[in-house]
This record gives structure tokens, sequence and C-alpha cells, in this order.
């Protein structure tokens, strides 16, 4: 609390952006003390599962973006927006698509200088919001405007 916000875009319930992967696994650390319960980023596996929630199409909503679903460059106006005003997914999961795309804890196999962000951002097109988009970039440091994350609890 009173920790300054690195996002480029500010307000209330708009998502983090502008983050790096070691931020995030920092939140996650700090959180995981605060509350006395284990946090982490999800795997790209875990993102993906819950980003699908039992579809099979190309985006949760079907196999067309409806903009009422997520926030890409359609429909975004350059910016990201607050979180929960599209309609969520069969989870009842909000944003998992457009908005930030997601840091996730894997690291690219083929390349393990590339860390993964899934769900595509406020600033691509559709095709890069689709379930199972995910970009490689580099780890731990790095901040991207169009980037975010997203936080599980461990249950065991």
């Amino acid at each position: 609390e009173g920790a300054p916000r690195p996002s480029r875009h500010i307000g209330p319930t708009r998502p983090v952006d502008s983050v790096s992967q070691k931020e995030a696994m920092k939140f996650c650390q700090l959180l995981s003390t605060m509350e006395g319960h284990k946090y982490r980023l999800p795997t790209k596996a875990e993102w993906e599962y819950a980003c699908r929630a039992g579809t099979n199409t190309r985006y949760y909503c079907g196999d067309h973006l409806d903009p009422d679903y997520a926030w890409f460059d359609e429909n975004s106006k350059g910016e990201t927006h607050p979180v929960g005003q599209k309609q969520p997914n069969a989870f009842g999961l909000f944003d998992m698509i457009g908005n930030v795309w997601e840091w996730t804890m894997d690291l690219n196999l083929e390349n393990a200088a590339k860390s993964m962000v899934c769900g595509g951002s406020w600033y691509d097109d559709d095709e890069d919001c689709q379930s199972v988009s995910h970009r490689d970039y580099p780890p731990i440091s790095t901040r991207y405007k169009s980037v975010g994350f997203r936080v599980i609890r461990v249950l065991r």
C-alpha cells in the first residue's frame, strides 16, 4: 500500500501494466507474506486452462472475438480499461483476453532467455487475443506498456 504504481495507464481499477516479470514475482512473494497463503504467477498451461474455461474455440466467447468480451485495438482507444467491464468466461474470470498481456512463470523451452506472456492486450488485434495466444519476451527486469500480470493462489 502506498507504493508507486509502475503503470502507464493509471486508475484504481485498471490492471497494472509496464511491470516486469521480476516485479510481478516480487509482488507474489509480498502478497504471500502478507496474506499467509502462497501466491505465484501461473504457468502457461494453467493460464490457458483458466482462459479457455472448457471451450475449444479460438476465444472463450467463440471463434470470433466479440468486443463485449475483451479490450483490444478495435475498441480500447489506445489504453487499458478498468477490469470487469467485459463479459467473463465460463469460469467467471474477467479480462482473460485483451486489456494487458499477462506474465507467466514459464520460460520458452527453445530459448530460455525468453519468458511467456499470454492473452493479448489493448494494443493488439483480435488475432493476438486468442485463448492460445502467447509471446516470448526477455524475462526478469524488462517492462512493456502492454504487459501486466495475474496471480494465482496455491491451494495445497
